[in-house]
């Protein structure tokens, strides 16, 4: 027996190792890259349009957006459909392992021709085209969501979220180049103001927990910067819950911006959550502090001063 067969059994071969350690450095898990990468031929397309809402979390007027875009006869806003699961996330998540190296080109089935016979080859590794996997993905969407959308009478469709940063824009654009992206913000201070009473909702449950100012922070400043970051080059509309909610100009634009007609008199009407059976709905001492620290550099990019 060899000396180093022991080393070996116990941390494996160290070649291996260096190369892990190269594909670490070298993989890109930008979910902007990948989709890039994974980009299909146009004749794969979905011609369908859909509205996906993405609100800097909490308390931040997605609701009242929703209910607007709603009011447009037989459109059907979904409001954060299985969000607290992480269905989307992790829906989205394996695509982010692509890479321009792996999975291999030599094992997508388009290597053989279509009347090869396949018993006789090494087939271990044999994968579906690109074209078809994004046909699968697309496929879960239009079942969970256009179709019962469809089932109700609706004629169009959409998804409203508060935990998706502008990454996830691209994957919608990748199975829907012609849907339509809004981007939603709201003062975080008051965001956060109004979250206060509550503190106990999550991201993902019950691995990701926002019960703190600083939770409440560090997701409203991801989304938000990646808002800023991102929105031209997805097309997205952009749009304050301030400007929402006093500039009659932003219905008319966001009107223009969907194809739509909308009802502002939406905004009239005042819908009450429920409330927790304790609430404070107040900022205890510190919490401003907390906040105006980890998220004044992009609210000043808002207009939101403090």
């Amino acid at each position: 027996m060899k000396i180093l067969d022991p080393i070996r059994a116990i941390f494996g071969h160290k070649y291996v190792w260096d190369m892990h350690r190269d594909k670490t450095k070298s993989a890109s898990m930008s979910l902007v890259d990948t989709l890039d990468y994974l980009k299909t031929s146009a004749t794969n397309d979905s011609l369908d349009s859909p509205t996906f809402i993405f609100s800097a979390g909490w308390r931040s007027g997605s609701t009242l957006l929703q209910r607007i875009i709603s009011s447009s006869e037989k459109n059907l806003i979904w409001g954060e459909p299985f969000g607290d699961t992480g269905l989307i996330e992790s829906f989205v998540e394996p695509l982010r392992r692509f890479t321009d190296t792996r999975p291999s080109k030599s094992f997508y089935i388009n290597k053989y021709e279509k009347d090869e016979t396949l018993e006789n080859l090494w087939i271990a590794n044999l994968y579906p085209e690109i074209e078809d996997l994004k046909a699968g993905y697309r496929a879960f969407f239009d079942r969970t969501f256009k179709q019962s959308a469809t089932n109700r009478g609706a004629e169009s469709w959409g998804i409203k979220e508060v935990r998706l940063d502008a990454e996830y824009a691209y994957f919608f654009k990748w199975l829907y180049p012609n849907c339509k992206i809004i981007f939603l913000v709201r003062n975080p201070m008051d965001a956060f103001t109004s979250y206060s009473k509550y503190k106990n909702w999550y991201h993902i449950r019950p691995q990701k927990p926002v019960f703190t100012v600083a939770a409440f922070a560090k997701h409203w400043e991801q989304l938000a910067s990646s808002y800023l970051k991102h929105a031209d080059d997805v097309g997205a509309h952009l749009i304050t819950y301030e400007d929402l909610i006093s500039k009659p100009a932003s219905i008319e634009a966001l009107m223009e911006y969907l194809g739509i007609e909308l009802k502002s008199s939406v905004l009239e009407v005042k819908i009450k959550q429920q409330s927790p059976q304790k609430s404070y709905n107040k900022l205890v001492v510190g919490e401003a502090i907390i906040l105006k620290l980890k998220v004044q550099h992009t609210a000043a990019k808002f207009g939101y001063k403090f």
